[in-house]
């Protein structure tokens, strides 16, 4: 015989706790066993910093097949006329 019947609803990682004597019953019943379809992320995964420009990647809610992997900015070192060093900051 049901006793209490009561919905629950958990979201990302949300934990639900259940504290049970020897003698309960716990039904479970999944209302929606079907996950929703993924939506993957499809820009770039690899890419060079931008030196002024502001670099934005919309992976918001969007599952990543890989890990994004950013390159440092190059920089050029020469030797200048006056006994120096010339230093070029990106391409």
């Amino acid at each position: 015989m049901k006793t209490d019947c009561f919905v629950i609803e958990l979201k990302n990682e949300d934990v639900l706790t259940l504290a049970l004597e020897p003698d309960d019953v716990l039904e479970i019943e999944v209302a929606n066993p079907v996950a929703p379809p993924m939506d993957y992320y499809e820009g770039p995964y690899e890419f060079t910093s931008a030196l002024f420009d502001t670099q934005i990647f919309q992976t918001e809610h969007k599952c990543m097949k890989n890990n994004i992997q950013i390159k440092p900015i190059p920089i050029h070192e020469v030797s200048n006329p006056q006994g120096g060093t010339t230093v070029t900051i990106g391409n």
